[in-house]
């Protein structure tokens, strides 16, 4: 295998690219994805192998953290797997804040699946805003120094498109 990676490391739409150096001896090709239970499930089969560069797509993903490999099956009974690439999956409308529970100090990452600004306020339960912070991208980070233990809202307004609220735990 030549390379397999992902389009985008953040995505909506998971979408990966794959170049082989050659067909010859190969039955077939599969796009695995890891399954919670930590098995492989094949998502899309390619037989027979016939091109050198492949776009590959998962149509229902899982939301949140995606382990992918390639399996190439050649015609001895021979089986080759790639390297395991990392996809984070945000549906549209959807915000994935991790690690959670985060430790203070250390930045918890926000994803959502928009594009465009966002606006992220950080609550206490008492709904004190404790922190703000305008961002644009997939994955924002958001400072969590200073924070005492407990329980927090982020809630995240995108430019277009409903406020998306989410419980974190802070240690």
């Amino acid at each position: 295998m030549r390379s397999f990676i992902p389009r985008q490391a953040v995505t909506d739409t998971v979408l990966l690219d794959l170049e082989i150096g050659t067909a010859y001896g190969l039955t077939s090709l599969e796009l695995e994805r890891q399954a919670p239970d930590g098995s492989y499930e094949t998502i899309q089969t390619l037989a027979p192998v016939q091109d050198l560069q492949f776009a590959l797509t998962d149509p229902t993903p899982y939301s949140g953290l995606n382990h992918y490999r390639i399996r190439l099956n050649t015609a001895g009974g021979q089986i080759f797997y790639s390297s395991i690439e990392a996809v984070q999956y945000a549906r549209t409308g959807q915000l994935l804040a991790y690690p959670n529970p985060v430790q203070a100090g250390e930045p918890l990452q926000l994803i959502t699946g928009t594009t465009g600004s966002i606006q992220i306020q950080l609550y206490d339960l008492l709904g004190r805003l404790v922190r703000e912070a305008t961002a644009t991208g997939t994955i924002n980070p958001l400072d969590t120094s200073g924070l005492r233990s407990g329980t927090y809202l982020v809630r995240v307004t995108p430019e277009s498109g409903p406020q998306i609220t989410q419980r974190i735990l802070v240690l």
